[in-house]
């Protein structure tokens, strides 16, 4: 009996603790997210790459052209560098997961990076809407024709300003013709 009795006390114990750390891990994700360090819950990013050129087919796929990245840069398939003639636009095509049901518009914020301010300066925000249920994501592109040799980024965000996701690069004016590849997203 005595055995039974210091094994239910230990059960209480353990009980308590188990509800300790579920409300811990609760309050240290919503602050994280609160404070806009991860990015929003039922919002996710499948795919975000920089290109020369994106135009959505009659079968509602998206063909791209673009800079291949290095072989040994296997985590991408972008180059980081985007050459650019006078006059050309950069597009940035990303395909973010919404879960069913929910809607909502999603921004791409184009930023260059200011050397003289050692800061990031907005060059456009582009909204587009999302409707979620699709498994790849929700696919959209945006581009900038402002394009001017640096540091730039394109920030996926929701309308609150939460980063989804971001990829950068950097825009270098084209002095000779750079290989593109073509792709199907």
């Amino acid at each position: 009996m005595l055995f039974i009795a210091v094994l239910r006390g230990n059960r209480k114990r353990q009980l308590q603790q188990i509800v300790v750390l579920i409300g811990t891990i609760f309050i240290i994700f919503n602050g994280l997210y609160f404070f806009d360090i991860i990015p929003p819950v039922p919002l996710s990013l499948k795919d975000i790459g920089v290109y020369h050129s994106v135009l959505k087919s009659s079968t509602g796929d998206y063909l791209v052209l673009y800079e291949p990245a290095p072989w040994y840069v296997f985590w991408r398939d972008t180059s980081a560098t985007l050459h650019y003639e006078p006059g050309q636009s950069a597009y940035c095509f990303s395909s973010v997961y919404a879960p069913t049901q929910l809607s909502t518009p999603i921004y791409h914020v184009w930023e260059y990076y200011d050397a003289a301010s050692k800061g990031w300066i907005t060059e456009s925000r582009i909204s587009y809407s999302i409707s979620g249920g699709r498994s790849d994501g929700y696919r959209g592109f945006s581009a900038t024709a402002a394009l001017m040799p640096g540091e730039w980024r394109c920030d996926v965000e929701t309308a609150s300003g939460a980063l989804i996701g971001r990829i950068s690069f950097t825009a270098i004016e084209a002095t000779t013709s750079v290989p593109l590849q073509t792709a199907t997203l």
